[in-house]
């Protein structure tokens, strides 16, 4: 693993240990805080000692679980906010909640904001600036203006104020109030040996947790890549890494080399990130594979028949229909990954695949006959009453099974045993992954476009993202429109 030591000059006296690893995409920023813990582990450390934040608890029990020994404590900035805060799992407020709360102001709100991030309503534009002002520490008006004033100034005071009041009036709290509330806390906390993961994707707010709870450390490493931020629309802050550095003297480290990115797609990956202003000015070295990137002008262009596994991705869930239609057209089996489900994992998908369990082995499982039960036929429904499993097995697909009529000949010919080789994602929710043969659709809505005018960085730091998860072979598809951006 090829790494570059820097130093940042500090007035700071260093009264512990500090680390800044810097990795760009693929060189192995995982596998270092691996090496790291066991040399701690090496070095005298108790396994318990030693904690790893993560955005997400597989992330941090990854981490973990790879190290040599047990009992290395594993856990995200949420979870660490909510211990020392002291709620209840019942105050914390949920989307379902919000809505109800939009819905008694008068103010418009589909309550799903995270799942989709198109056609949003009025009150998740509210929520979603409210939010993000809570994030960086600034003002709410100030975030209002950034954020391009959705709706009126006086609706959005309307809809913050309420929200406050409402939260305070029924006792709930959201992951700001626990940040804070945490952060205020008396508590003290001792982390003798601290290990961040994905820093970038930290918030203000999170950072004044951090330097909370590492008051007592003795040893702290920050790992990360400014150039990999994808949050800073919900309040990151991708220069957080390098602020902390300044501010205790922390030593850094660069991890240089590549194992994912091939020469060509490097090569693109370079021009995308050099436009970003202001960035902190970092480069890797590919993998010694050539590599290819090939592009293509529409979806018709492209030849899915011959595609045998991929990850698809797109900027927004609004791009992701397209994909799935040639994908049905060509009978191909495939695996949303950002909470929608594929035909393979919706109640017809489950339902077929049950049916045809059911008709081979000799005793049905529960689980199948169940799952067959919601797409059966009165025929079959009889059948299954009666528990007439050779009749059963006798009826034809096309009298079993109320399966749409435009869906039928994709489950007769689509091969479910390979639902998992052809994954689809938004290019935020593949952050971390990789894969030999990526698929990039070309194209962002109206809605991220104009945010993109005003601020083009994070779209460039979004693109960067998603073309250095390729392996090997990189096929870029231009999306409907003129909102290109490769």
């Amino acid at each position: 693993m090829q790494v570059r030591i820097l130093s940042i000059p500090t007035n700071t006296k260093v009264i512990m240990e500090n680390i800044l690893t810097l990795g760009s995409p693929g060189t192995g920023k995982t596998h270092n805080l691996v090496e790291q813990i066991n040399k701690l582990i090496d070095e005298g450390y108790s396994p318990t000692d030693i904690t790893i934040l993560s955005h997400t608890r597989v992330a941090a029990r990854e981490i973990a679980n790879r190290s040599k020994a047990k009992g290395v404590k594993a856990s995200t900035i949420h979870a660490m906010a909510y211990s020392m805060a002291e709620v209840i799992r019942e105050s914390v407020v949920n989307y379902v909640e919000v809505k109800e709360f939009s819905e008694s102001i008068g103010i418009p709100m589909k309550g799903n904001h995270g799942k989709t991030d198109d056609s949003l309503e009025l009150g998740d534009e509210y929520l979603s600036i409210y939010n993000f002002a809570r994030a960086t520490r600034c003002p709410l008006q100030w975030a209002y203006n950034d954020k391009g004033r959705p709706g009126t100034s006086e609706g959005f005071k309307h809809f913050c104020g309420n929200f406050d009041h409402w939260k305070k009036g029924y006792g709930f709290v959201d992951f700001n109030d626990m940040l804070d509330e945490a952060t205020a806390s008396k508590k003290e906390i001792t982390i003798p040996a601290l290990l961040i993961d994905e820093a970038q994707d930290l918030s203000n707010s999170q950072w004044k947790l951090i330097e909370k709870i590492s008051k007592n450390s003795k040893w702290m490493l920050v790992t990360g890549d400014p150039d990999q931020a994808l949050f800073t629309w919900g309040g990151a802050s991708s220069s957080g890494m390098i602020d902390w550095a300044k501010r205790v003297g922390a030593k850094i480290t660069e991890l240089e080399q590549s194992y994912r990115v091939p020469i060509a797609v490097h090569d693109l990956s370079r021009r995308i990130i050099t436009s970003v202003k202001n960035r902190y000015a970092k480069d890797y070295l590919p993998t010694d594979k050539e590599g290819e990137v090939n592009k293509y002008l529409t979806i018709e262009h492209f030849d899915f028949s011959k595609l045998k596994s991929a990850l698809i991705l797109y900027r927004n869930h609004a791009l992701r229909r397209p994909i799935e239609e040639a994908l049905v057209r060509n009978y191909k089996a495939y695996t949303c990954l950002n909470g929608f489900k594929s035909p393979m994992h919706d109640k017809y998908g489950m339902g077929v695949k049950a049916w045809m369990s059911i008709i081979r082995d000799k005793y049905p499982d529960k689980k199948d006959v169940s799952r067959v039960r919601s797409i059966a036929t009165p025929i079959l429904l009889k059948c299954i009453a009666s528990n007439d499993l050779e009749r059963m097995k006798n009826i034809p697909a096309g009298q079993a099974l109320d399966v749409p009529y435009h869906m039928f000949e994709y489950y007769r010919r689509v091969d479910f045993n390979a639902a998992g080789d052809i994954m689809l994602s938004t290019i935020h929710g593949a952050k971390g992954m990789e894969h030999d043969n990526v698929i990039i659709i070309n194209g962002m809505t109206q809605r991220v476009m104009d945010e993109a005018m005003k601020n083009p960085d994070p779209e460039y730091q979004v693109w960067y993202v998603a073309v250095t998860r390729t392996k090997n072979t990189l096929h870029i598809i231009d999306g409907e429109g003129v909102n290109n951006p490769l």
